[in-house]
This record gives C-alpha cells, structure tokens and sequence, in this order.
C-alpha cells in the first residue's frame, strides 16, 4: 500500500483481492436465500423441526398425500374428531349390524304371520262359502220334483231297417225343468235326449230289433220357479 501524502491508498491487488471476496460473500448468500425445488427432504429436516405453527392452514390436502402413507400408528389418539371423519365411509358396529338383522327379522316374522293369517281367513272363508253353497243345494235338492213319461217303440220293418219314437216329460204348473234324462228298455238304443222348452224334457229312442216293440221312460227333474236362482 503506498502512501500519497496523508492518506493510504490500496494497491490495484488490494482491489481486485476485495472484489473478489465481495463476489464470494454475494454468492453465498443468493446461495442461502433461493433453495432449488425438492432439495430439501426428511434428511435435511431436524426432528421435530415442522410443527402445526410451520404448516399453512389447508396447505396439505388428500391429493398432495400418498395412498396408505397415514396410518393409524402415525396418528395420535383422540388427535382426531367427528368433523375429521366422513361417516359414509364407515360400516355399521357389530351392535348396530346385530339391531339391524333383527328388525329384517322381526320385519319378515310379521309379514309371515300376516300371510298365515290371510291364509287361515281365506280358508275359513271359502269353507263357510262352500258349506253355504252344498246348504244352498241341498235344500234345492230337496224341492226337486221328478216327472216322467213312458212311451214305446215299435219293431223294426225289418233287419236293416229301424224304428224310432219320442216321448216328452212335462214338469207341474209354476215348475221349471233343471235336468232330465231317459231310460230305455234292453233292444233300444238312445237317438238324443235334451231339454225341451223351459219346462219339458224330451228323448228320442231307436227299435233294432225287428222281432218285437220295445218301452222306454223320460223323466223330467223339475223346481219351483222361486226357489230356481
């Protein structure tokens, strides 16, 4: 350093040299204050370094935390309240399961019964219809009239020829037919027998027998037109 009068003025060297050790501090210190992304990880944090003061509120949220990273292990007991939990997500407790399959029990148990109910109902039911019915037609049956007619047929011309007839039975006044029928004599044969009006029954009979006449009988059931429906 050389001396110009009073004052000391440093060599060019001197000035470079502090150049120099200006630049160096400046580099550090950019150095210090921007830190590149993802260069500091758990090995450069000191334990305990990052608390809840150092998290910015709603800075962590679920997609920034990887899938099965927090376990029931990392977190402290009673850490956490109803709000932090999403219900949905949660089953039923056992107790809650076992009060459940009751009610589906006691729920079924009472559809069963009303079911057997309804059954033995509707059988009482159709038995009291069914004994009102056969009263119904017993006591039909029993005002039932029977009316007959006889009639005959004659022998037929010939072996290959026969010989028809007819006879109608006829139910009494205020008396309507309900069923007839005919009965004939061994060598006839029925033609047809039907009801013949509203109070006649009517059968037609066929002779083959060319040797002799032959009888038959219609017969006629009949009942009061009041007591019919």
């Amino acid at each position: 350093m050389r001396r110009y009068g009073w004052r000391r003025v440093p060599s060019p060297a001197m000035g470079v040299a502090l150049v120099a050790l200006a630049l160096s501090l400046g580099g550090t210190s950019y150095a210090v204050t921007k830190i590149e992304p993802r260069s500091v990880g758990n090995k450069q944090l000191k334990r305990g370094a990052v608390g809840n003061r150092q998290i910015k509120r709603s800075a962590v949220s679920a997609s920034r935390i990887r899938a099965n990273a927090v376990t029931g292990s990392k977190v402290a007991d009673n850490s956490l309240s109803g709000s932090d939990i999403d219900e949905a997500s949660l089953g039923l407790v056992p107790a809650a399961q076992t009060a459940t399959n009751a009610a589906h029990a006691a729920t079924a148990d009472v559809a069963t019964r009303a079911e057997s109910a309804d059954r033995v109902v509707f059988s009482e039911r159709t038995a009291s219809a069914e004994s009102a019915d056969h009263a119904v037609v017993a006591a039909a049956l029993e005002r039932v009239v029977y009316h007959t007619q006889t009639g005959s047929v004659e022998a037929a011309p010939s072996d290959s020829e026969t010989s028809t007839a007819d006879a109608t039975a006829r139910c009494g006044t205020g008396e309507l037919v309900v069923g007839g029928g005919v009965r004939v004599d061994e060598g006839l044969r029925t033609a047809d027998t039907y009801p013949d009006g509203a109070g006649r029954w009517t059968a037609s009979v066929v002779n083959d027998d060319p040797n002799a006449s032959h009888g038959f009988t219609v017969f006629a059931a009949c009942l009061a037109a009041r007591n019919v429906g």
